[in-house]
């Protein structure tokens, strides 16, 4: 009788192992979660830091046009105008004053802004303290970017 007993803890150990392996909490890809560069071609043939306004009536290639952009195309919410403009260091504060939640909890499709930086970026994914936002203008070079970062590295989350 010892020896069967013996013999099922084994197999239920075993058991809890296996299902162990199943549940572990598996890291999210960016190749599954990334949209790409969606930016409009017709915005992309000007230079960077060209003057020209876009339908959203922000300057071409720059954080802001593109989030503006991507909250159109991928979340189906055109951001609302006015409040006056809509530069990146503003986005909390806009979003804010027209009661949209503001705060430091991401999820896909929030907007993540640094107001200092005068930086916008589309969430993309996130995982744990990690989040994955995909932005345009990064490091000035008006082009498409996607990168991990910290979840506080940010002023907020919005939208």
């Amino acid at each position: 009788m010892k020896k069967k007993k013996k013999i099922l803890l084994v197999i239920l150990v075993m058991m809890l192992l296996n299902i162990g392996s199943v549940w572990q909490p598996k890291a999210v890809s960016a190749a599954d979660t990334i949209i790409g560069d969606d930016y409009p071609a017709k915005w992309k043939k000007y230079p960077v830091n060209s003057e020209i306004p876009d339908s959203f009536g922000m300057y071409v290639r720059q954080c802001t046009p593109f989030v503006a952009n991507r909250l159109s195309v991928a979340n189906k919410f055109n951001i609302p105008r006015p409040p006056g403009n809509w530069n990146a260091n503003v986005w909390g504060a806009n979003a804010r004053s027209l009661g949209y939640k503001v705060d430091m909890n991401p999820k896909r499709g929030s907007v993540a802004y640094w107001s200092a930086k005068f930086h916008v970026a589309w969430v993309a994914a996130v995982d744990g303290n990690r989040v994955l936002i995909e932005e345009y203008n990064y490091d000035y070079n008006g082009n498409y970017n996607s990168r991990w970062i910290n979840k506080n590295a940010v002023d907020g989350y919005t939208f």
